[in-house]
């Protein structure tokens, strides 16, 4: 969700909204002692031409966010089969509060793999999937609100 400029340096304002949810982890693991992890794929179920994927939600519901990242096509989503091949994803939709189902046009081959947040600019891999931790915790910039949700990994899962 951040700014950059230069070839990938953060903005200023971007420094100071990552330092914010750098001391928010920090509070959770070391202080609270909390056993917190990231938003991130736990299991996937592949039947057919769909396959459902299961993450670890830290708060709230899943939610895909076109306004803090520009919408990425399929959501941040691909299907590759075993050769790398793209395959044509038709729908990727929330499910479920922690449940994301990815369409395919045609049957997953086996050994094909879901990647997640790959596509991008030279800077960094983009996708649109976060939690809804920012409707209630929010980092002030100078006045300017930053939502701090938990944003999905990138990632890449064998099907």
């Amino acid at each position: 969700p951040f700014d950059y400029h230069s070839g990938g340096h953060l903005t200023n304002i971007s420094s100071r909204w990552y330092g914010a949810y750098l001391g928010l982890a920090y509070k959770r693991i070391v202080i609270n002692k909390e056993d917190w992890q990231p938003l991130k794929p736990v299991s996937a179920i592949t039947q057919a031409n769909f396959t459902e994927v299961l993450f670890n939600v830290p708060f709230g519901s899943l939610e895909f966010d076109t306004t803090q990242v520009d919408s990425q096509t399929n959501y941040g989503f691909e299907l590759v089969d075993s050769s790398g091949n793209a395959i044509t994803i038709s729908d990727v939709s929330i499910i479920d509060r922690n449940r994301v189902r990815v369409t395919s046009s045609s049957n997953i081959p086996p050994l094909s793999k879901l990647r997640y947040a790959f596509q991008g600019d030279s800077v960094s891999g983009r996708g649109n999937l976060r939690d809804s931790q920012g409707d209630e915790v929010v980092f002030d910039v100078n006045g300017i609100n930053k939502r701090l949700d938990n944003w999905c990994l990138i990632f890449e899962l064998e099907l």
